[in-house]
């Protein structure tokens, strides 16, 4: 493929990509249908969907990670295992906690949430490439880091799992709960704390 070529490939992706985002976080994956996704990004014909992506799914994973950050960041985990801990901690903490303040990531969040619930197909396929592949990247980079002596020797997925824990509460509570504590702290003020915690008990 030409270079010319290649980005308008890639030109076409990002808008179907920007106009898929609007349909999933109105009307959720399953609501979502080829036709409005297509209206919303400007396509002509729906089928064309398919020359830019595989298939539903693999829009929706493509949406999500245009707005995830943390989900791009740990695609490049020898660049994350190659940080000391407190840097590559304080990046993958502001990839997640910033979803705090990307309103169209928090609207696309509590849809999906709310449609998880009750739909264990969009749950299973949310949790295989949302949460259970950020806790075995970082995982992995924990016992990384630990085979390293760069941290205590740990059960690396409990770590993980203790790490996101507090991010988690903070995203929850401000996105979806909206309560007025987590509405007045920062996701920078939240990360630091975190990283700082975790690292206490974990530095040698």
């Amino acid at each position: 493929m030409s270079t010319g070529r290649a980005e308008d490939f890639e030109q076409k992706r990002r808008q179907i990509i920007d106009g898929a985002l609007h349909v999933f976080a109105s009307r959720g994956f399953l609501g979502a249908t080829n036709r409005q996704i297509a209206a919303a990004a400007g396509i002509r014909s729906p089928g064309l969907l398919y020359h830019y992506f595989a298939d539903k799914e693999d829009l929706f994973r493509s949406v999500l990670e245009s707005k995830l950050s943390l989900l791009r960041l740990l695609d490049h985990p020898e660049e994350v295992r190659a940080l000391a801990p407190r840097e590559a901690l304080g990046r993958i903490g502001r990839a997640y906690a910033g979803l705090a303040e990307d309103e169209e990531a928090a609207a696309l969040l509590r849809l999906v949430l709310g449609e998880a619930v009750r739909q264990p197909a969009v749950a299973e396929m949310v949790g295989r490439f949302g949460p259970a592949r950020i806790l075995q990247s970082l995982a992995e980079c924990l016992q990384e880091w630990m085979q390293r002596g760069l941290l205590r020797p740990a059960d690396p997925a409990a770590a993980a799992r203790a790490f996101l824990g507090p991010l988690v509460v903070f995203v929850l509570t401000r996105i979806v709960f909206r309560r007025p504590e987590a509405l007045s702290e920062t996701p920078e003020s939240v990360v630091e704390s975190a990283v700082d915690l975790f690292l206490r008990g974990l530095e040698p």
